[in-house]
C-alpha cells in the first residue's frame, strides 16, 4: 500500500526520485565527522530563520518601542527568553560553524581548482553573515548595541572616498534615530537574509556539480543515508544542546519584583525564566545623552577592535581598511596558488595561511578579553563600569515590569529616583552632603542625608550635637549649645538626687524625650493641635504615640521651633510641621532661606559672617512661573533684610553678606522631584512631575 502510494506520488511530482537522489548518494572514503560542517550550517541558518520569524511577531522596530518590545519578548512572552537566546547565541554559532567549515575546506583542498567559485561564494557568505550580525546589534536599542553600532559605522566612515557616503546611507542621515533603526531592521530581516539564501543556493549548486572532496587514500564508500545523515543529526543535536545551555545561563538582568519561583507552577517557572535572569543580555534602554565608556563589539569582531589599539593616528586607516581588505584579498587568491602543477603547493600554502589567520585572530581576541577581564587597573575600571551598566539594566527591566511610557524605555531611567535621582544628588548636593558610602564629598559642609528624617537619623543627630567638634555642632551652634546645656542640667539634677538619696532619673527622662521626639518627627506630623481648652485637656491625657511625641516636643523644642503655627519664640528656628516629608522638602528646596526655615539663622550669621557654605534655593529658571518665583525670592530677601536693624553700623555689610549667601541654582521640577524621592528612599518613577504623596 505504501509503495503504491509512493509510486503514485512520484509519477505526478517526482518527489520520491528527488529525495532518493538527495539521500542515496555515495560518499567516497565513507562517512566522516569532518563532513558535518556544511549541513550543520544549513540547519543553523534555518534555526535563525525560524527564531527570527518568531521574534518578529513581538518586535516593534521603533525608536520608542524597540527596547520595550524586546523586554516583552524576554520577560513577559512565554519562552521568549529561549527563542531570543537561541537566536542570539545561534548567530554566533553560525560564525563559528562558517569559520570551521572554511578551515576544513582548505584542509581538504576543496578550495582549489575547479572549485574556485564554490570557495568564493563561501567567503561571500561569511561576509554577509558578519554584516548581518552587525545589523542585529542595534535592534534591541539598548546601550551596548547602540554604541557598538556607532563605533562600527564610524569606522566604516573612515574608508577613503566612499566611507562617508556608506555611513550616511546606513545611518539615514547625520543623526542616529528612526531612519537608522528602520534601515538596519530592513537589512537584517530582508535584504541580507535574501542575499544569503541566494549565495547558499548557488554554493550548493556548485557543490553538487563538482561533488564531494575526499582524500584519495581514503578506503571504501558509504551512503549519505543513513551513515552520514546520522553523524549530521548527532552533530546538530549537540549544537542545539549547546545553544539551549547557553540560553539557560543567567546572562540577563534579574527582575527585582519577580514572583518567588516556588510560588509558580513548573510551566510558568520555565516559560518565564527570563524574569530570573535566564536568556541573553539586555542592557538599559539607549540614552544618547548619557556617556557610555565601555563600547565594545561582539567577541567575533574583537580581533579588529584590538588591532585598532595598536594602529592609532596615521596608521588607523591600516586597521580600519587595510587589515579587512587585505585579509579578504588574501583569502580570495588562495585558489590561484594551486593551479596546475602547483596544486600541492597551493594546498599546503592554503592550510598554513588559514591557520595563521585563525591563530592571529584568536590571539587578538584573547588579548582584547585579557584587557577587559585580566588583573589590570584598566580591566578593573571596565568591570566597574560594566557592573554599573548591569545595575542600570536590572533597574530598567524592573521598572518596565510596571509599564513603559509612550515616550520609550529611556524615560524609565530618566525619571527613576534610584538612578537619575542619585546622579542629580551627586551633581547638585554631593559636594556638601554625603549619602552613605555611595556619595562622599572631599570636604563635607552639611549633614549626611542617608535615612534623612528617620528616627535613627534624628537620634544620631542628637548624639552628634553633643560633640563640640562635630560638623553638625558647627552648622547648628545654637541647637548644639542647647543640647549640651540640657545634658549638663540633667547631670546636675541626677547628682543632686543621688546626694539626697533619691533616684537619678533626669538623664533617662531626657533621653526618653529625645527618642520620642525623634520617633514623632519621623512620622512627618501634620496633625493640628487643638486650641480650645476642653479639647486640649483631652489631648493632654491622650496616650497615643502622636500625643506623647508632641508633649515631648512641646517641652523640649517648641520654645525655638514652630509646629502648626505655634511656638518659635525669639529664636525662630525652622518650622517642623510635616518635617522631612515630600511637601516639606519641596518647599525647603524652593526657599531654604525663607523665614520659616533658616532665614533667621542667616540674619544672625550676618552679624559675624564666617566661612560657610549656605544651601542655595533650587528653582526652575525656565518655567512659566519663573518671573513669579523671582519676585517671591526678592520679597523673601526683603523680609530678611527688615530683620536687620536700620541703625546697625554694619547694616550694609550684613545685607551684602546675606545677598551673597542667598543663591539660586536652576533645577527643573522633574529633577527636584527625583532628588527628593532619592533622599526619601521612594523608588517610584516620576511621571509628569507629580508631587510625592507618601
Amino acid at each position: 500500500m505504501w509503495r503504491r502510494f509512493c509510486d503514485w506520488l512520484d509519477a505526478r511530482t517526482g518527489l520520491v526520485a528527488f529525495w532518493r537522489a538527495l539521500l542515496l548518494v555515495d560518499i567516497p572514503g565513507g562517512a566522516k565527522w569532518r563532513y558535518v560542517w556544511g549541513r550543520c550550517l544549513l540547519v543553523a541558518f534555518a534555526l535563525q530563520v525560524v527564531t527570527g520569524v518568531l521574534l518578529m511577531t513581538g518586535y516593534s522596530p521603533g525608536v520608542t518601542t524597540a527596547w520595550g518590545s524586546v523586554y516583552f519578548i524576554q520577560y513577559e512572552m512565554d519562552f521568549g527568553w529561549l527563542i531570543r537566546g537561541l537566536h542570539h547565541f545561534g548567530s554566533q554559532m553560525l560564525i563559528v560553524l562558517l569559520v570551521g567549515h572554511l578551515v576544513v575546506v582548505v584542509w581538504l583542498g576543496a578550495h582549489l581548482p575547479p572549485r574556485e567559485f564554490t570557495w568564493w561564494l563561501g567567503l561571500l557568505a561569511l561576509g554577509i553573515v558578519m554584516f548581518m550580525e552587525m545589523t542585529g546589534w542595534l535592534l534591541p536599542m539598548d546601550q551596548k548595541g547602540y554604541w557598538a553600532t556607532r563605533v562600527g559605522t564610524n569606522i566604516m566612515g573612515t574608508v577613503p572616498v566612499i566611507g562617508p557616503w556608506l555611513q550616511m546611507l546606513l545611518v539615514g542621515g547625520t543623526e542616529y534615530g528612526q531612519h537608522t533603526l528602520t534601515r538596519f531592521f530592513t537589512l537584517h530581516v530582508a535584504v541580507l537574509p535574501g542575499l544569503l539564501v541566494l549565495v547558499i543556493f548557488l554554493h550548493l549548486v556548485l557543490v553538487h556539480r563538482h561533488g564531494p572532496t575526499y582524500f584519495r587514500a581514503a578506503p571504501g564508500t558509504a551512503r549519505f543515508w543513513p551513515d552520514q545523515a546520522a553523524r549530521d543529526a548527532l552533530a546538530f543535536v549537540g549544537i542545539f544542546a549547546i545553544l539551549a545551555w547557553l540560553s539557560y545561563q543567567r546572562h540577563g538582568a534579574v527582575l527585582e519584583n519577580a514572583p518567588p519561583p516556588e510560588s509558580l507552577s513548573w510551566y510558568d517557572r520555565l516559560a518565564h525564566a527570563g524574569q530570573y535572569g535566564h536568556g541573553p543580555p539586555l542592557l538599559a534602554p539607549v540614552d544618547p545623552q548619557r556617556e557610555y565608556n565601555i563600547a565594545r563589539p561582539e567577541w567575533y569582531y574583537l580581533f579588529l577592535f584590538q588591532a585598532l589599539k595598536y594602529l592609532e593616528g596615521p596608521y588607523a586607516l591600516l586597521g580600519t581598511v587595510g587589515i579587512p581588505v587585505g585579509t579578504g584579498l588574501l583569502l580570495f587568491v588562495l585558489p590561484f596558488l594551486g593551479w596546475g602543477r602547483y596544486r600541492r603547493f597551493g594546498h599546503i600554502a592554503g592550510v598554513v595561511i588559514i591557520l595563521a589567520l585563525l591563530a592571529a585572530a584568536t590571539t587578538l581576541i584573547a588579548l582584547a578579553l585579557w584587557a577587559d577581564y585580566g588583573p589590570t587597573e584598566s580591566a578593573e575600571r571596565f568591570r566597574q563600569e560594566w557592573h554599573k551598566e548591569q545595575e542600570r539594566a536590572r533597574r530598567a527591566v524592573t521598572l518596565a515590569h510596571g509599564g513603559i511610557p509612550a515616550e520609550g524605555g529611556a524615560e524609565l531611567l530618566r525619571r527613576d529616583p534610584r538612578t537619575r535621582g542619585r546622579e542629580l544628588f551627586q551633581l547638585h548636593c554631593g559636594s556638601c552632603h554625603s549619602f552613605g558610602s555611595e556619595i562622599r564629598p572631599e570636604r563635607p559642609a552639611a549633614p549626611g542625608l542617608q535615612g534623612f528624617a528617620s528616627s535613627d537619623w534624628l537620634r544620631q543627630l542628637f548624639e552628634k550635637l553633643r560633640d563640640e567638634k562635630s560638623l553638625e555642632s558647627q552648622l547648628m551652634p545654637q541647637m548644639a549649645s542647647y543640647v549640651r546645656r540640657e545634658l549638663d542640667r540633667a547631670r546636675r539634677a541626677d547628682a543632686r538626687a543621688q546626694a539626697d538619696g533619691k533616684p537619678a532619673t533626669a538623664q533617662a527622662e531626657l533621653q526618653r524625650d529625645w527618642q520620642q521626639i525623634a520617633d514623632w518627627l519621623a512620622t512627618h506630623p501634620r496633625r493640628a493641635i487643638p486650641t480650645e481648652e476642653a479639647q486640649r485637656q483631652a489631648f493632654d491625657k491622650e496616650d497615643s504615640p502622636f500625643a506623647q511625641g508632641y508633649r515631648a516636643f512641646e517641652k523640649r523644642c517648641l520654645s525655638c521651633h514652630t509646629y502648626s503655627g505655634m511656638g518659635g519664640g525669639d529664636v525662630n528656628g525652622p518650622d517642623l510641621t510635616g518635617y522631612g516629608d515630600g511637601d516639606w522638602l519641596r518647599a525647603f528646596l524652593h526657599a531654604p532661606f525663607d523665614r520659616q526655615y533658616y532665614g533667621p539663622t542667616l540674619v544672625r550669621w550676618s552679624r559675624n559672617p564666617k566661612e560657610r557654605v549656605w544651601m542655595p534655593a533650587f528653582r526652575n529658571s525656565e518655567d512659566i512661573n519663573a518671573a513669579l518665583w523671582q519676585r517671591d525670592w526678592q520679597r523673601t530677601l526683603e523680609e530678611l533684610e527688615r530683620l536687620v536693624p536700620e541703625d546697625a553700623s554694619d547694616r550694609d555689610k550684613r545685607l551684602a553678606a546675606m545677598r551673597q549667601a542667598c543663591r539660586v541654582v536652576p533645577l527643573s521640577e522633574l529633577e527636584r522631584e527625583l532628588i527628593i524621592r532619592f533622599v526619601l528612599g521612594d523608588d517610584r518613577p516620576v511621571f509628569g512631575g507629580e508631587p510625592i504623596h507618601p
